[in-house]
């Protein structure tokens, strides 16, 4: 029995100082010996964990978090890169556009608010057709579904409204009738088919995860398929708020690329969503899909670097879904674009480091009428 207590009294210390050591110096080794700050590990948690963009449905459409799944960052660098292993995923490109925007964008809903307090009398036409394009998965579920009007207060109680112009906002617009009613009046399948650029697109991975069906069409790839919400036709009214019966052309980027030189050889595809040209991109993460060429980047820049600004410094309090370091690689790709055209945005893009560790640099404290 000696014999073991003796043991147990040399065992007990050489087993316990350790532990001690290491309690007394974890916090000193903390601050020392981390590789990523606080701030990176909790952007990283939400890169990876990402719940920000609206996972739901309605009748019609379903959320970009659902196309976030397979169409968002792969963390293992297989899908979505370019040929430098660059991440170029649609939906981190898109999150931080205007398009993405849309529907929280400050100006116009300050815009809209000073048009119905100078004619309260025509309030619901006045966000019923605003609503149309900057909200069009809301307004287009809800008069699918016989709604009247679509105003302001339907859009701030509807997720996927405030999800803007997303995924499906543009990939579920019917070939049918584009181009020619324009002001919003979109036309939308509804046999939840997702259209692409692609022909023969895998059919089985994307109608299990998320219910919708690709199918090739070639009408998303061209100007048309913008046509009918950047040409906007609305009503005059006089000072008093009567009709006039004239109509004033609010835009008309369609009609002037319409009548511009590159009408034959340059779609707005061509400038705003420039593709990568021959190289290849596997576009689905987790299945083992042929790589696509040509792969066409969401960055979706315009003109507008001032409203860009705005959304970048105040994204807690608009409740915006993307970081304001997105919102600067977008400013910086809209200024290159301005400066040298397209190639310089691919170039801005190209110059970048990786977006898994471009992302963990965004600190923590930052946080239809319907086709039948």
């Amino acid at each position: 029995m000696k014999k073991y207590r003796n043991t147990l009294l040399v065992c007990i210390p050489v087993i316990a100082l350790p532990l001690l050591l290491s309690n007394l110096t974890l916090a000193k080794d903390d601050e020392i010996r981390k590789f990523h700050s606080e701030a990176e590990m909790a952007h990283f948690q939400m890169v990876v964990l990402d719940t920000t963009l609206p996972n739901g449905y309605n009748y019609l459409f379903a959320g970009s978090g659902v196309c976030q799944k397979c169409h968002g960052l792969d963390t293992l660098g297989l899908a979505s890169v370019d040929a430098n292993g660059d991440d170029v995923n649609v939906v981190d490109d898109w999150r931080a556009t205007m398009m993405a925007n849309s529907a929280k964008d400050p100006f116009w809903r300050a815009k809209i608010s000073h048009e119905v307090l100078l004619y309260p009398q025509h309030k619901a036409a006045i966000e019923d057709k605003c609503t149309s394009c900057h909200a069009p998965m809301g307004h287009f579920n809800a008069k699918h579904l016989g709604a009247l009007h679509y105003g302001i207060a339907d859009m701030v109680a509807d997720s996927l409204a405030m999800d803007g112009v997303s995924c499906l906002a543009c990939h579920m617009l019917a070939k049918e009738g584009i181009a020619e009613s324009f002001s919003g009046l979109l036309t939308f399948d509804t046999f939840r088919v997702a259209y692409g650029p692609y022909m023969s697109p895998l059919v089985s991975p994307m109608l299990t995860e998320t219910g919708y069906k690709p199918k090739f069409s070639d009408h998303i790839s061209k100007s048309e398929a913008c046509a009918d919400c950047h040409t906007l036709l609305t009503e005059t009214l006089d000072f008093q708020g009567n009709v006039t019966g004239n109509k004033f052309v609010e835009q008309a980027t369609y009609h002037e690329w319409l009548n511009s030189s590159y009408n034959d050889t340059l779609s707005c595809q061509g400038c705003h969503m420039p593709s990568l040209d021959k190289w290849p991109v596997h576009i689905v993460t987790g299945a083992m899909t042929e790589p696509r060429s040509p792969f066409f980047l969401h960055e979706l820049v315009g003109g507008n670097v001032t409203m860009l600004g705005l959304l970048r410094d105040n994204v807690e309090a608009l409740g915006l879904t993307a970081g304001p370091s997105q919102f600067q690689d977008v400013m910086g790709k809209t200024t290159a674009l301005h400066h040298g055209g397209r190639s310089s945005s691919l170039w801005w893009k190209r110059r970048r480091a990786t977006r898994f560790l471009f992302l963990a640099k965004w600190t923590a404290s930052t946080k239809c009428s319907a086709k039948t």
